[in-house]
């Protein structure tokens, strides 16, 4: 084995600020509102025609709401728990006074 396959012991590098940056809700929803304008556009306008891009358009809309679903529902959460451990401190130092 030369150096360069060799497993080191070394950190790995700390993802970028990019990688780290969370979608918010606002954003959230700016991109849902984006996709259903789009698809509404497209289906109700005044000559719909179907062409070959629309099967997989409709392919990535569809993993792109489940994936909108998926990370709304772990967005409720974090900001649910967040709320729960607010409240929690509040009542403590209610419970001080």
């Amino acid at each position: 084995m030369d150096e360069s396959t060799v497993p080191t012991n070394e950190p790995r590098p700390k993802a970028t600020r990019a990688q780290e940056k969370k979608i918010s809700r606002d954003e959230l929803e700016r991109m849902t509102s984006q996709l259903i304008r789009t698809l509404h556009k497209r289906s109700t306008s005044i000559r719909f025609k179907p062409s070959g891009h629309d099967s997989p358009r409709l392919k990535y809309a569809r993993a792109c709401i489940g994936a909108i679903m998926a990370y709304g529902g772990l967005l409720k959460d974090s900001e649910l728990e967040a709320l729960e451990k607010r409240i929690a401190e509040l009542e403590k130092t209610r419970l001080r006074e």
